[in-house]
């Protein structure tokens, strides 16, 4: 399905015991069918790689197959944003029908198989290239193969699982854009009927304040970095250009 939105998961360093090897940095995957994925980003291959790639490995890249390690369906409409709780252990979900989410990412260790790249022996054959033979990529992709073997091997990780924990409807208002703010304790959406509402997200999504001042569709959030005290400044902007800068505050 088409992509609508994304975000980064880093594992709580908390959540990370003596045996596991790796925790990674994992990206979330909002898509029109209301489903989320989460891929581990190092298991991924892609453009952005300095090394050159041939057109398997590109294939290979673009389909996150064997990375993909948890699936959620938190919604039955397209999912048009996502946030991330500092403390990596809430997802916030923004629909295009009228929901904002709130998901769990339960993290656990877990063995996984997965490929190593073995050395090849200095004493191996090597194939010397014919005279007159093309000297362009081909060539360049040609090496990747005497650069290593690939071998299987296990190793203990920690990944999320995603559980889909509460859930609020707003009055005919889809949902472009979500933020956590103070410390993850409140959540920010900005809606399409031009309104900003924030909920308290320790109490499970009450509204505690609708914030009224655009005439138009609210597209974007900007949060103060690093606020997590009761109160926050953030920002919002509309489609028609017109920028507001908000300050709240949560009570006790």
């Amino acid at each position: 399905g088409m992509l609508m939105a994304a975000a980064l998961l880093r594992c709580p360093c908390d959540r990370i015991g003596e045996t596991a090897a790796d925790a990674g940095e994992w990206a979330l995957l909002g898509y029109d069918a209301g489903r989320i994925s989460v891929v581990r980003t190092s298991d991924v291959g892609g453009p952005w790689s300095a090394e050159p790639m041939d057109s398997a490995s590109i294939g290979k890249a673009l389909e996150p197959a064997q990375a993909l390690v948890s699936t959620s369906h938190p919604a039955l409409h397209p999912v048009t944003a996502l946030a991330v709780a500092p403390d990596s252990l809430m997802v916030a979900v923004g629909t295009s029908a009228d929901f904002v989410v709130l998901v769990r990412a339960v993290w656990a260790e877990v063995t996984i198989a997965r490929e190593h790249s073995v050395a090849p022996s200095s004493a191996g054959p090597t194939t010397a290239r014919r005279p007159g033979a093309a000297q362009g990529l081909g060539s360049v992709f040609s090496g990747r193969a005497a650069r290593g073997l690939a071998q299987m091997e296990h190793a203990r990780v920690v990944r999320p699982r995603l559980e889909p924990w509460r859930a609020v409807q707003l009055p005919r208002a889809g949902v472009s854009s979500v933020a956590f703010a103070m410390g993850g304790r409140a959540l920010i959406a900005a809606c399409w009927d031009g309104r900003v509402r924030v909920f308290d997200a320790s109490e499970g999504l009450e509204q505690t304040a609708c914030l009224s001042w655009h005439r138009m569709s609210v597209y974007s959030l900007s949060v103060q970095a690093g606020a997590s005290g009761k109160d926050v400044k953030f920002a919002s902007g509309d489609k028609e250009g017109r920028i507001a800068v908000w300050n709240i505050a949560l009570d006790e």
